[in-house]
């Protein structure tokens, strides 16, 4: 189903993290609907498709965002870009539209903002999504690992890359 650039619609955005898969449930333009991290035992693939799987029959979303992991500047292991694979298929099999955000459209879509860096633009995002400010990372320090709840954050990053896009595309029109 194709939807114009006014229609209300619902977006799953998901990220693997070390955890699990973060994710974020908006409906445009930016109403959140619900995030968090979905828990799965370490390196067993199916719990975190599973999780993803979950997630879209629950929300029903008209699209779902993930990392472009066939794009030259994405850093993800084998595991990881086999993963978001599936999470893209489990989605077209539900005739859900896929946007695959690459690191160069959320740079120029954060840029306006000011966030350069991956701290930066969880701020950003947290200052559109007013509810995340409390679940904004600390600071990390070089020997600390990441904070699962980056994944929410890289994962409403997609999200508002994605809405950007659309909203160019539809004023282009």
């Amino acid at each position: 189903m194709e939807h114009t650039g006014n229609d209300l619609i619902r977006i799953l955005s998901i990220d693997l993290c070390n955890r699990g898969v973060g994710f974020v449930v908006l409906e445009s333009p930016y109403k959140l609907v619900d995030w968090g991290v979905k828990q799965a035992a370490r390196r067993v693939d199916d719990q975190e498709i599973s999780r993803a799987e979950e997630l879209i029959r629950h929300y029903r979303p008209h699209v779902v965002t993930v990392e472009d992991v066939d794009h030259p500047m994405c850093r993800r292991g084998p595991r990881a870009r086999r993963i978001t694979k599936l999470i893209e298929e489990l989605a077209l099999k539900r005739d859900t539209r896929v946007y695959r955000c690459d690191p160069h459209k959320l740079n120029e879509a954060f840029a306006d903002m000011g966030a350069r860096t991956k701290r930066q633009v969880a701020a950003a995002v947290a200052l559109r999504l007013p509810p995340l400010i409390r679940h904004l990372p600390p600071v990390r320090k070089p020997w600390m690992s990441e904070d699962p709840r980056t994944s929410i954050f890289d994962a409403a990053s997609y999200a508002m890359t994605f809405l950007r896009e659309r909203s160019r595309d539809v004023a282009s029109n």
